[in-house]
């Protein structure tokens, strides 16, 4: 039996921007933490740690987060589309800590957008449902919103760390 068992999570990310037809990354965010929502951490004691970011959604807002979130401000999008390339999802061990990831694929813009937040759930569906939560920065680490061009889109990798 195991006795005063404690552990911790976090969560972060980092983006890219890519040309759809060259493949090439035109920009990239630096890596940054997001806030596991109230909601989230209930979450945890119900579902496997990896089902509770099946998810990634962007929206317009740029309200901070706040842990009693549970939805994006405006969200536009939401994907369950993953990079499956070697290296872009899995699970790695290091010195006790746990890291799995995921890494998100977002359609090809049609028309330039502008995307302020981010936030990772277990649900494909928009709604009150989302784990966490960040603004997004820019390549520079400043907060956006970030603008992606028609012909580009958004690759996200999250990591939650145990």
């Amino acid at each position: 039996m195991i006795n005063n068992l404690s552990y911790s999570i976090r969560g972060y990310y980092y983006y890219e921007i890519i040309d759809a037809s060259t493949k090439k990354i035109e920009k990239c965010s630096k890596q940054k933490n997001n806030l596991i929502l109230n909601q989230g951490m209930n979450y945890v004691a119900v579902r496997a740690f990896a089902d509770n970011f099946l998810s990634c959604a962007v929206g317009t807002s740029s309200t901070a987060p706040l842990l009693t979130d549970t939805s994006l401000g405006a969200e536009s999008k939401r994907s369950t589309t993953y990079n499956t390339d070697g290296g872009y999802c899995g699970a790695t061990l290091n010195s006790n800590i746990l890291s799995i990831f995921r890494t998100f694929v977002f359609p090809t813009e049609t028309q330039a957008n502008q995307y302020g937040e981010i936030a990772w759930s277990y649900d494909s569906v928009a709604g009150a449902n989302l784990f966490s939560k960040a603004i997004l920065v820019d390549e520079y680490g400043n907060p956006g919103p970030i603008i992606v061009q028609a012909g580009k889109y958004i690759q996200v990798k999250y990591t939650l760390e145990i």
